[in-house]
């Protein structure tokens, strides 16, 4: 429990509140600010662990990190145990940057730290760009901008702890742009809605919640699988999305609460009714959790209903909570509250070009003159 720092310098919170483990961003670079809003939210004294304390928990051996590596193998061993033992990234995210740790490992690892240049990067990040990949002729830039990305966090983690002088030259991946949200219609919502409870297979019949929870709660898929009913308080007309360690966290660790509308409270109380044993709020057909076939089944009901399919299908239903909320007036930061954006640049790219009030204000410009 305590403060900790992600890789962007933001600080964040992590205490205990009966029982339950919140997190929070503290929305600040400094230490000394993080630590006296910690006290504020918390009510609660900053303690400390001794650090040989805190490794003889965790069960591993201790690091001796003020000696400098003699290889860059030996940066990367380094890495791998201080993102699994002392950083606080969600267990997919490090597992992702650990198969570049092998990768980077075999091709690097007999180098020592100071020759690892631009040009020795350049010629890494040509090979990957050639190498097969999704598209037809190489590696998708997607994957290019992640594997630089991650090149880039571990460098600035050597140099922090000195063992490179200087973080070299990275490659630039260019050409990458993030799609406007695309929310669906009120026709394609219709046809989704008509076309469940008609579909042959019990596993797209029973998608009603998951439909209802993206659609009028913005939540993510992950955030709808874990939604529990010790997290729905009916009474209050509110949801909240926890973490339920180690399956599940947050993105970016931030938990948040959402008021129910009077649709989806309606459903809800519906199904407490029907299951009031229940653990978990959406249920497959065989009455377990959903698992990674959320999707596939949400696919199958879109192409039922004729709507387009895209990467994402379910996420689509977010975006549509996001888009309705902006047209209907909603101010940006309570659009970003409800949705758990850590930026509120991410909520802005909902303000599409179908915003009414985009379209107020060309319209205002009707009639008005101007010197060329």
């Amino acid at each position: 429990m305590g403060l900790y720092q992600r890789p962007n310098g933001v600080w964040y919170a992590r205490w205990t509140k009966r029982g339950a483990l919140e997190r929070r961003s503290l929305n600040t670079t400094s230490r000394r600010d993080a630590e006296a809003k910690y006290r504020e939210l918390t009510g609660k004294p900053l303690t400390r662990r001794p650090r040989a304390k805190k490794e003889a928990q965790r069960g591993a051996a201790a690091v001796d990190w003020r000696t400098k590596p003699e290889s860059l193998g030996e940066m990367t061993d380094r890495w791998a145990y201080h993102l699994k033992h002392r950083s606080h990234m969600k267990v997919g995210s490090i597992e992702a940057y650990m198969v570049q740790l092998r990768r980077w490992k075999e091709r690097w690892g007999h180098l020592k730290p100071g020759e690892l240049d631009a040009e020795t990067i350049a010629d890494w990040h040509e090979d990957r760009a050639a190498a097969p990949g999704k598209r037809a002729d190489n590696t998708a830039k997607a994957t290019l901008k992640f594997e630089v990305r991650c090149l880039q966090l571990f460098l600035r983690w050597c140099a922090n702890k000195k063992y490179i002088d200087e973080i070299p030259d990275l490659p630039v991946v260019s050409g990458i742009s993030k799609k406007e949200p695309r929310a669906l219609s009120p026709l394609q919502l219709r046809a989704l809605f008509d076309a469940r409870p008609r579909h042959p297979r019990p596993q797209v019949r029973a998608l009603h919640p998951v439909l209802m929870l993206g659609l009028h709660a913005g939540l993510r898929r992950e955030e709808i699988r874990f939604l529990a009913w010790k997290d729905v308080d009916l009474s209050a007309g509110l949801l909240r999305v926890t973490a339920k360690p180690p399956h599940f966290s947050p993105k970016d660790h931030e938990e948040r609460s959402i008021p129910l509308s009077p649709e989806l409270h309606e459903l809800l109380k519906e199904l407490r009714a029907g299951s009031p044993e229940a653990e978990w709020v959406c249920l497959n057909c065989e009455f377990g959790q959903w698992s990674l076939g959320l999707t596939k089944w949400t696919r199958e009901l879109f192409k039922a209903a004729g709507v387009e399919r895209e990467h994402g299908t379910l996420h689509r239903l977010r975006h549509s909570f996001g888009t309705r909320l902006l047209h209907a007036g909603v101010d940006i930061e309570t659009v970003r509250d409800l949705m758990g954006h850590a930026d509120i640049s991410t909520t802005g790219r909902y303000l599409s070009t179908t915003d009414p009030r985009k379209r107020a204000a060309v319209a205002a410009l009707s009639g008005a003159t101007f010197e060329l």
